[in-house]
């Protein structure tokens, strides 16, 4: 494929769904499947293999037959398959070699899924409190409960639409020449990522060796299947290394960015360049006036007591305030200096402090901001009605400039008064929000005022004051709805927690609450609950305390430099204080946010490089040609690709080697070290002093 063909895709993004399909298919033919006829027995349309025949019946449950470049059908007979117990078995001699995924699952903490697994448990956990107590009261219900409450991670999975793995099916076809599925081809979701992934295979030259090949390496023993092996001109000249090197490959779906708040929304850590504009700690802008390339350095994970997370590389700096006695009140950190300092007496004392309010100019807004957050929060959603008790909120809507309608009659005794916004629901229909209620991005990046008018306005009619833990609260049924509240909110200097909970009663179902102890803000405009708030004397409000510094495998990192006065800008959906450069970029010192939780894949690519075997489609076993010690990631997203480096030399394989020793250990050793429960000898002197007493 030219990279004419490529220039031709590009021009597609602007076309409809149905537009770029067509055109897709003729800069992409070898995607689509040709045509077929309709099967007399089932009446589903069968394909016709490229030798022009009809499929067998027997095929139909699938939407193509596979097959390899050529057409050739493959043969997976006396190709090894991995077994439920983690095992390889070679057909022809019987040996058994272990998966290293199965290795990697045994041997390794995989930090990332067990950080993960055990969140969504907690969640969980919390969010069923009511129900966890019930089933607490009787053992068969606790057993039962802790049994549900531990498949929470894999039923997270499941619900998940994976579109890395229909990804993946995609890159296989292409690879072996195969047309891709009818039923991937129908998903509008997964058109971009097949486009974005011929523009890589167009634009890096792309020369696919083996796909999905099993290996094996018999000294050790174990096997696998690795991804893909592949030639690229290009790549080796960006390498250094010649151009006939063959380097594996692992393809990635998932999202790799570490958001990046800005002025008009928001970018990521691979998309910001020099001259785009951020915000510092003290909320006010800032300009990127350098970045670095993407490198590799020890990297670890910073968990805050709020439950957010950061993962950065050794040398990133942290602007902390710290208890510790030979620091100042203020400084800055490396993570190392962090992790080894994390606690003071027993206890943390870490504190990167919470932003302050974004400064942003005013913004035009057709919809007045506090009559939008009640219109929100207790408006129809298909009329410019709102419903409430309180007639002091109507006189507020008043004296934003709305005429408001006279009451309407009660649908029941005792019902809530119901009164129109006049004009109200043109502007609705302008904002797209006539029947689609949600907080529309231009509020979300308007001035301090315009953005507490629209908490306010959300909170005198769905919010409340918690007395007892005296914070303000907001519930939605909506996750979507609750994380812009939640966006709002941290824009507006507050520290804001999220969570997830199932609501009983009226609504029943889950629910998403909202809840932050205000700072430098009344959140209500309504007397009565303004009233109510009344916020302690804390810092607990101002700051986020670093609770653990857990080092994690090596991932991929960049760094940029901005100039905001105390060298700081925000990162994260959390938008956390993080401090700039340290050093030159362009030079040997680096420092920076992180980006992508994938280094797993070089672990793999390092044990499938030292692997000499492979089984063609055929079931012919074959030596391996020797691959290079760097592979690739390839991540695919809807609006574009990127190519990331992997280390997968000697480096990588010895820390393989040493989690494959921890496998055995885990899987085999460790059932001996403990011995039988130790007992008195049949001759100790105490049996005779028994007897005696008898």
């Amino acid at each position: 494929m030219s990279r004419l063909a490529v220039s031709a895709a590009d021009e597609l993004a602007d076309e409809s769904a149905s537009d770029w399909e067509d055109a897709a298919e003729e800069v992409f033919p070898e995607l689509y499947p040709c045509p077929g006829e309709e099967c007399k027995k089932t009446g589903k349309l069968q394909r016709v293999n490229k030798n022009g025949r009809m499929r067998k019946h027997k095929t139909d449950k699938r939407d193509v037959l596979p097959c390899t470049g050529s057409g050739a059908p493959i043969l997976t007979a006396r190709i090894p398959r991995r077994s439920k117990s983690g095992f390889y078995k070679d057909p022809a001699t019987g040996v058994l070699l272990r998966s290293v995924t199965t290795i990697l699952n045994q041997g390794s903490a995989h930090e990332a899924l067990v950080y993960w697994a055990a969140k969504v448990t907690a969640e969980t956990a919390m969010d069923n409190v009511i129900d966890m107590l019930a089933a607490s009261r009787t053992e068969e219900g606790r057993e039962q409960f802790i049994r549900w409450l531990k498949q929470e991670p894999n039923r997270r999975k499941d619900e998940r639409a994976d579109v890395g793995k229909a990804v993946h099916k995609l890159v296989e076809c292409r690879i072996l020449g195969e047309p891709a599925p009818v039923r991937l081809l129908a998903n509008e979701e997964l058109r971009p990522y097949i486009f974005h992934f011929n523009r890589w295979v167009t634009e890096w030259e792309i020369d696919f060796e083996a796909s999905e090949m099993v290996v094996a390496n018999y000294d050790e023993p174990y096997g696998g299947t690795l991804d893909y092996l592949f030639r690229s001109v290009p790549l080796a000249r960006k390498l250094g290394v010649p151009e006939d090197t063959i380097f594996p490959g692992d393809t990635k779906g998932l999202a790799l960015d570490t958001p990046l708040p800005t002025p008009t929304g928001w970018t990521t850590m691979k998309d910001v360049q020099v001259g785009d504009t951020l915000f510092d700690s003290d909320g006010r802008p800032c300009t990127v006036t350098e970045v670095s390339e993407v490198h590799y350095r020890d990297c670890y994970r910073v968990t805050f007591d709020d439950g957010s997370s950061v993962i950065c590389d050794d040398e990133h700096l942290w602007w902390t305030e710290s208890g510790h006695p030979q620091w100042k009140k203020f400084g800055v950190h490396s993570t190392v200096e962090v992790a080894a300092t994390l606690k003071a007496y027993g206890k943390t004392h870490h504190r990167v402090p919470v932003a302050e309010p974004l400064n942003i100019p005013q913004a035009a807004l057709r919809i007045e901001p506090y009559v939008l957050g009640c219109w929100l929060g207790d408006g129809k959603h298909t009329s410019g009605e709102i419903s409430s008790q309180d007639q002091e909120i109507f006189d507020n809507i008043e004296a934003c400039g709305y005429t408001v309608g006279p009451q309407q009659k009660l649908s029941r005794p005792g019902g809530c008064p119901v009164r129109t916004v006049l004009g109200l629901v043109l502007d609705l229909r302008v904002l797209d929000l006539f029947g689609n209620k949600h907080i529309p991005a231009t509020y979300l990046r308007s001035s301090k005022e315009q953005r507490l008018a629209l908490l306010q306005g959300l909170m005198d009619t769905d919010g409340t004051w918690n007395k007892r833990r005296k914070c303000a609260q907001i519930v939605s049924a909506s996750k979507e709805f609750a994380s812009s509240i939640r966006e709002l909110l941290l824009s507006l200097g507050q520290r804001v927690v999220m969570f997830e909970m199932n609501h009983t009663g009226f609504k029943a179902g889950k629910h998403y609450l909202v809840t932050f102890t205000p700072r430098g803000i009344n959140p209500f405009r309504l007397t009565r609950k303004a009233e109510l708030v009344n916020v302690p004397s804390t810092t607990r409000a101002s700051r986020r305390m670093i609770v653990s510094v857990e080092q994690t495998l090596t991932v991929p990192t960049k760094c940029i430099a901005v100039n905001s006065p105390n060298r700081t800008y925000l990162c994260g959906k959390e938008m956390i204080p993080t401090h700039n450069t340290g050093g030159t970029l362009n030079g040997t010192t680096y420092d920076g946010s992180v980006h992508g939780v994938y280094a797993e894949a070089g672990l793999q690519m390092a044990a499938y490089r030292m692997a000499p075997w492979g089984w063609e489609r055929d079931g012919t076993r074959i030596k391996l040609p020797p691959r290079h010690d760097v592979g690739v990631i390839l991540h695919l997203r809807p609006e574009g690709y990127n190519l990331y480096p992997a280390r997968c030399g000697d480096d990588m394989y010895e820390i393989f080697q040493t989690i494959r020793k921890v496998a055995e250990f885990n899987t085999g050793l460790a059932k001996n070290v403990i011995g039988e429960p130790l007992t008195l000898a049949d001759d100790d002197p105490t049996d005779e002093i028994k007897e005696e007493a008898a």
